[in-house]
């Protein structure tokens, strides 16, 4: 069998053509395809093997207006599904799959505000909890001294038997005592 080298002009392919000096696309005897490596350890891995000032990423495109563009994991093996994406306002979502339908949990604003469970975040930080007779809360832990603080729409202090300071200036300025005393 004759080896062809180098560019073939005029040469068109339905397959993957790179017409380069170097190995582009690699898909080894695992099935797993290597972009920019020539050994791939992941089902898909995209990589940069030289030193330069290029990015490693990938683009995904919605080209239609109104339309969001989404990535989707999948566990097979119990059926669970997540989508990251962002819709055509600019926000960045991340939607689990309740088994019934995608429900938007955590979203980025292009503005920047956050929300937890607020599709529209209106400050830096919105939590909202959409379940029926809950109470959100922010819960703030410090595992190495065993101290939890709690902030919710109803009250603020702490759950662990711990004293609570309210601060200015980096200063305490009223402190509140385990047993109740200020």
């Amino acid at each position: 069998a004759t080896k062809l080298t180098g560019t073939i002009p005029n040469f068109r392919s339905t397959g993957i053509d790179d017409n380069a000096d170097a190995t582009a696309i690699t898909i080894d005897s695992s099935e797993r395809i290597g972009i920019g490596t020539t050994s791939p350890e992941f089902p898909l891995e995209i990589g940069i093997t030289s030193s330069t000032s290029q990015q490693v990423g990938f683009e995904i495109t919605q080209a239609t207006s109104g339309n969001d563009g989404r990535m989707r994991f999948k566990n097979s093996a119990n059926s669970t599904y997540c989508r990251v994406g962002m819709d055509s306002s600019g926000t960045f979502f991340v939607e689990p799959f309740n088994g019934s339908a995608y429900v938007k949990h955590f979203n980025v604003k292009n503005n920047g505000n956050v929300g937890i469970g607020a599709t529209s975040p209106s400050t830096s930080l919105h939590l909202k909890d959409n379940a029926t007779g809950a109470n959100t809360k922010l819960t703030v832990e410090r595992s190495s001294l065993s101290y939890t603080g709690e902030y919710a729409a109803s009250h603020c202090g702490t759950v662990t038997n711990n004293e609570f300071d309210i601060y200015t200036n980096n200063t305490v300025r009223m402190r509140i005592k385990s047993d109740g005393k200020v």
